[in-house]
């Protein structure tokens, strides 16, 4: 039997066909196809750009990390410095209060011995009221009720010779309060204030060129320790110096009316009131800022004006001599004055009181 040319014709033409789109597939496959080179690089690459970018971070947090340690040491060298500032600071405080602990400690002991040496010297009259006035000076008693007690703190009561007396003007104002004569005088003073009478009042004057109320005010009673206290400190910051105005003196304190006057003196004043007095002896002013000496019978002169002022006076008038050198006529013309008025001179050996 014969075939038919035309169908398998088309057999061929339909494989044909199928070939080709079996070809074309193929070569397309293979167009796209990677190849494991070409993965392996494309892998590479990635793996590059992940370590260039890990190395830049990690460069970048080692730099962080650098700045972060450069700040730590910086601060720990700042403790470091408050460290070593606060232990010089302990140390400094340490001696600071060593120092002060030494100075209180100096303060206190020095307060101590400024209040025994005040104890020492504070007047005590009660205490020493129970001593018989005999074991002391033979005729003078303390007693009245208003008494004044004048303390010569002229130059001449720093020492007894007239060339001590000199050698002292030049002296500091400690060193006179020192002078022996002068020590002697405040013992004598106290004497007198330890025995006054507790119901009586007391008048203390200290005189040289001017004369100066030591009591505050001007009377105080025997009894009234404060103002006793208050009055001997007074005295013990009384500088000898100038001349002797004992007229001065006695003006001032018959003024404030006392029963009894002790006065405490080494001899014939040196100065009056007046520098051209008009008694007949010629003139006796005394000692003035021109004239620098003063002769005995102008000395005599000057008592005489001063013991004329306590004519009117209906007390009694007691004095303690120091001798002086070179005043003869002292104690006889002071022994005239004070037994015109019922009271006692005395000159006491070196060695009282």
């Amino acid at each position: 039997m014969r075939r038919n040319p035309t169908s398998n014709l088309a057999f061929i033409d339909i494989m044909s066909c199928g070939l080709g789109a079996v070809i074309l597939i193929l070569v397309l496959l293979k167009n796209q196809q990677v190849t494991p080179n070409e993965l392996a690089a494309l892998d590479h690459a990635a793996l590059d750009q992940q370590i260039e970018a890990l190395l830049k971070q990690k460069e970048a947090n080692a730099m962080a990390v650098q700045d972060e340690q450069s700040a730590l040491s910086k601060l720990n060298q700042q403790i470091t410095d408050l460290r070593a500032r606060q232990a010089v600071i302990a140390t400094i405080k340490t001696n600071t209060l060593s120092a002060i602990e030494r100075l209180q400690r100096k303060i206190k002991e020095s307060e101590q011995k400024l209040n025994e040496l005040t104890a020492e010297q504070t007047i005590n009259p009660i205490a020493t009221q129970n001593r018989r006035q005999e074991d002391y000076l033979v005729g003078l008693n303390v007693e009245g009720k208003r008494i004044a007690v004048l303390v010569d703190s002229s130059a001449s009561m720093t020492a007894r010779e007239l060339i001590a007396i000199t050698n002292y003007k030049v002296q500091s104002d400690a060193k006179r309060r020192s002078a022996a004569k002068w020590q002697r005088t405040l013992r004598i003073f106290q004497w007198l204030i330890a025995r006054a009478p507790e119901d009586s009042e007391l008048l203390v004057m200290s005189f040289s060129n001017q004369a100066t109320v030591q009591t505050k005010p001007n009377w105080i009673p025997v009894r009234d320790q404060q103002a006793l206290a208050v009055m001997q400190k007074a005295m013990l910051s009384v500088t000898p110096y100038g001349a002797t105005n004992l007229e001065k003196a006695v003006t001032k304190v018959l003024k404030q009316r006392p029963d009894v006057i002790y006065l405490i003196t080494d001899g014939l004043p040196t100065q009056g009131l007046n520098q051209a007095s008009i008694l007949s002896s010629g003139g006796c002013g005394g000692m003035t800022a021109l004239k620098k000496t003063v002769s005995g019978e102008c000395r005599v002169t000057l008592l005489q004006q001063a013991a004329s002022l306590t004519n009117s006076f209906r007390g009694k008038l007691s004095v303690i001599l120091l001798p002086l050198e070179g005043d003869p006529q002292a104690a006889p013309e002071f022994s005239k004055w004070v037994l015109s008025t019922g009271g006692t001179l005395i000159s006491p050996a070196a060695t009282w009181p």
